[in-house]
């Protein structure tokens, strides 16, 4: 159940940016509550040379560079969008260009904020002023807050050595934005300096309360077409998901007559002017319209040519734009919406999440009667061991009761257990058969899939074939297929946390970031592993399960070529690149031309356009063409051959397990608040 892997860190400044340099996650175990430091030891591993684009020559040995066990940081509710105060400082417009301009050169926060949000940061940046040799940041203290220097200078200074300086017009510290980083580098301002600063928290309020503004402000406008407004409101909220803002200039031409018209328009900013020819084929001013007004609405009913041309007027029109197929795609016709309500499986599923009972063979099980047999891999919050019993082996996951304690983590705990009681009857996700506790630790008892995990094999084999990274992708689809159709959403796909069975069949395991969402609701919680999360969580615009397919197309990607697409030094390199999209990442030619629709298709920007996500659900992915010939049925009831058999000579045979890793072996403290009383 782990894969510990070592690399060397190392910093030589000429290869970094100021805010690599400060933004680096340490080489060590990360230990701030906003990081969940799960089953493994929370480290980042060099990539010796990154790049954006997939290369065809690149080394293609999977490199040891990601963060082990990922990063959960929950992000404090904020009060209700009434009782938030935002104070917003006056500043001259020389001081705001400064600002504008640092935030524009910074490519992690040009692509985090639109221009309005920029505005609102601008605003309630503060300012501070330090003297020669004062310290604005210290090395190994928890961020949360980002800076813009005005004036002065000064240097960066890594465990007691410069490694490098900047001057004004400069954005640091920005990793702070997403979660409790500690900072790596210390910045001292050599001369007397002034900065302008903002918080995480007042950052978090503006982009959370303009986001709700702005979908109030889309479900208005919706609602003011009388062609939508008998739709019911979780109908339009959806529709909301799928509008798309865009400025035209003056004189452009938005819409022409004639044309096949396949988009819908609602003016959002500034006038339009609408013209028709005449007889003599010259166009005449037939209507002007405002903020507020749409056109276009015939495009969402049928493929009708365009019957006038649509102008943006001085001094510029913003739109929102809503797509016919996008809109047909995700929520079917108007006339199928207004046939009947929408209905949801999942919602019609009566199963319960607090199930607290286990009813299977090993329930008569104590802890008392297992006997130790190896240890599989070991980490900063406990280990997972090779247990025995009558013959048979196990899995125990075992957990310091004070670390959860300490990280803040009792939910997250829970929700791992009540979300595996649900999925016993998946034969794609590992079974848990009972949990234990004690003074010091809670237990999870789970099947043992003696075939080690995916990456293990990838990395001794530097990527799969396109059948076996058809399996693997099979066997991920089947365990979405059964978790969502449960509600649940997974949020932490990777090679290491596919476990393989003797037969070669692959198990979803490591349910830590796993929970349980209703149907038609979101949740901001930071999780996942860099390379594998998706736009909407870094840019905290709540997420549900077109997360899970964000993440299956990345994993596509690294079984096939063996490595991801978004890769970097550090964590803001890999942010600023999945912000950039999955369109301007060259693919490997070894990539199949059908598996490079389906990554892409994956990958959307925007997760109403995801494959999965949409009207017809998990079955738009089984239908793709990369899969036409796996047999799903056979799949499904595991009678198709496996392409990665692991014999075993006996179920204590450990041949597919490297060395354990280096747990955090002191003896834990008791812990006897009973936060576990129902393990």
């Amino acid at each position: 159940l782990f894969t510990p892997k070592t690399s060397e860190f190392s910093i030589e400044h000429q290869f970094y940016t100021l805010s690599e340099i400060l933004n680096l996650s340490d080489s060590t175990t990360l230990t701030a509550n906003s990081e969940f430091v799960r089953d493994s030891c929370l480290l980042l591993y060099e990539e010796q040379s990154s790049t954006t684009k997939g290369s065809d020559n690149s080394d293609t040995t999977p490199q040891a560079h990601r963060v082990e066990g990922g990063l959960i940081f929950t992000r404090p509710n904020l009060p209700a969008k009434r009782d938030v105060h935002i104070e917003f400082i006056e500043k001259d417009n020389e001081t705001r260009n400064l600002i504008r301009k640092a935030i524009e050169r910074n490519d992690f926060l040009n692509n985090y904020m639109d221009k309005e949000r920029k505005e609102m940061v601008i605003d309630a940046m503060a300012p501070t002023f330090y003297k020669k040799d004062s310290f604005i940041i210290h090395e190994n203290d928890e961020g949360s807050e980002i800076y813009v220097s005005e004036t002065g200078y000064f240097d960066v200074i890594k465990g007691g050595k410069v490694v490098g300086s900047f001057g004004p017009t400069t954005v640091f510290g920005e990793l702070a934005i997403l979660y409790n980083a500690n900072r790596l580098a210390s910045v001292r301002a050599t001369t007397n300096a002034r900065v302008w600063k903002i918080t995480r928290e007042t950052f978090r309020q503006i982009m959370v309360l303009s986001e709700s503004k702005e979908r109030d402000e889309n479900l208005t406008f919706l609602r003011a077409a009388p062609f939508l407004n008998d739709l019911s409101d979780e109908v339009l909220n959806k529709v909301v998901d799928l509008l798309q803002r865009k400025y035209y200039e003056p004189n452009a031409c938005i819409v022409r007559e004639g044309e096949v018209g396949n988009e819908f328009f609602i003016i959002r900013g500034g006038t339009v002017t609408i013209k028709k020819k005449n007889e003599q084929n010259v166009e005449r001013v037939v209507d002007r319209r405002k903020r507020g007004d749409y056109f276009g609405e015939q495009a969402l009913l049928n493929a009708d040519r365009r019957q006038a041309s649509v102008y943006a007027d001085a001094p510029g029109t913003e739109v929102l734009k809503l797509d016919r197929e996008a809109f047909i795609s995700y929520l079917g016709t108007i006339p199928q919406l207004r046939e009947k309500p929408e209905e949801r499986k999942s919602a019609e599923r009566k199963h319960s999440t607090k199930q607290t009972e286990f009813d299977n063979e090993y329930a008569h099980i104590q802890l008392t009667d297992l006997k130790k047999v190896a240890t599989l891999g070991a980490g900063a919050f406990g280990c997972v061991d090779l247990v025995a019993h009558n013959g048979k082996t196990f899995a125990l996951k075992i957990i310091k009761k004070i670390d959860v304690i300490k990280q803040d983590q009792v939910e997250h705990v829970y929700s791992e257990k009540h979300v595996m009681m649900k999925c016993r009857s998946s034969p794609f996700i590992i079974e848990l058969y009972k949990t234990f506790r004690n003074e010091k630790f809670v237990y999870f008892l789970m099947e043992a899939c003696m075939g080690g995990d995916v990456w293990t094999v990838m990395s001794q084999r530097r990527f799969f074939d396109e059948r076996t990274a058809k399996f693997i992708a099979g066997c991920v689809v089947e365990a979405f297929d059964f978790l969502h159709s449960h509600n649940i959403i997974y949020r932490d796909l990777k090679p290491e946390n596919l476990m393989l069975t003797t037969d070669g069949y692959c198990k979803l395991v490591d349910f830590g970031f796993a929970k349980h969402i209703p149907p038609n609701q979101k949740t901001n919680t930071f999780a996942g592993t860099p390379e594998y999360v998706a736009p909407e969580i870094i840019l905290d615009r709540g997420h549900d399960r077109a997360v899970d397919y964000w993440a299956l197309g990345i994993l596509i990607f690294e079984l096939l070529v063996g490595k991801t697409p978004f890769r970097g030094q550090n964590q803001i390199k890999i942010y600023q690149q999945i912000l950039g999209g999955i369109d301007v990442i060259q693919m490997p030619s070894k990539i199949p031309r059908s598996a490079q629709g389906l990554i892409k298709h994956l990958c959307k920007q925007l997760p109403v356009e995801r494959l999965g996500y949409q009207r017809r659900g998990i079955l738009d992915i089984k239908r793709h063409s990369w899969f036409d010939n796996l047999d799903w049925n056979k799949l499904k009831y595991k009678q198709l051959p496996s392409p990665i058999r692991r014999p075993i000579t006996s179920n204590t045979d450990l041949q597919y397990f490297g060395p354990a890793g280096v747990e955090n072996d002191y003896d834990p403290p008791d812990e006897t608040s009973g936060w576990d009383i129902d393990f």
